[in-house]
């Protein structure tokens, strides 16, 4: 019976390993300065601004997306071209299933999505909305779309948690350009 106990005991102690071993994964497709030579191509200078909205931006903001957005300024990447505003980036972190994916959203001037790219992904499964086939349904988008999966984004199947982040995502992008650097009204 001894050896039984010894047996139980060496079990409920390899329980969690593998249960462990999920929780860490983190793949890292561009580092910041290559997302920014992504969406920012050729003789672009790109200059970083953090805008920090009002009250009634945020407020406006919030409505228009349906969820709170985290506290503190918005960091902006504004590219130029020949001293003019060629576009504006935004590196946003969005939950997945359950973790964030980092990724690098290009709006132009007349508020439209250019380009996307996917940074950072920190889950075992849902990587597919980093592929061109998900990630070229949004360029030309703009805060007239509805960007709702199953209507105007297709979702990639299995992952369709990081579909609904990457789309929300999206749609912040433009919410957040329009409002804080463009002073549209939403």
């Amino acid at each position: 019976m001894h050896w039984l106990g010894r047996l139980l005991l060496a079990a409920i102690l390899l329980i969690p390993v593998p249960a462990l071993a999920d929780d860490v994964y983190t793949q890292v497709y561009l580092s910041e300065p290559d997302a920014i030579k992504v969406i920012f191509p050729g003789e672009t200078t790109v200059e970083r601004r953090t805008v920090v909205p009002t009250a009634a931006q945020r407020t406006q903001i919030e409505r228009h997306l349906g969820r709170r957005l985290p506290e503190g300024g918005v960091p902006f990447l504004i590219g130029r071209k020949g001293g003019k505003i060629d576009a504006y980036g935004l590196i946003l972190d969005e939950i997945g299933k359950h973790d964030p994916i980092t990724f690098i959203a290009c709006i132009t001037p007349d508020l439209r999505v250019r380009d996307l790219a996917v940074m950072v992904f920190r889950e075992r499964r849902g990587d597919g909305v980093r592929r061109r086939r998900f990630l070229a349904q949004f360029p030309g988008k703009n805060l007239d779309d509805k960007l709702m999966l199953a209507q105007d984004i297709i979702p990639i199947a299995g992952s369709t948690m990081s579909s609904v982040a990457i789309t929300a995502g999206v749609r912040r992008a433009l919410a957040e350009t329009g409002v804080l650097m463009l002073g549209k009204s939403l």
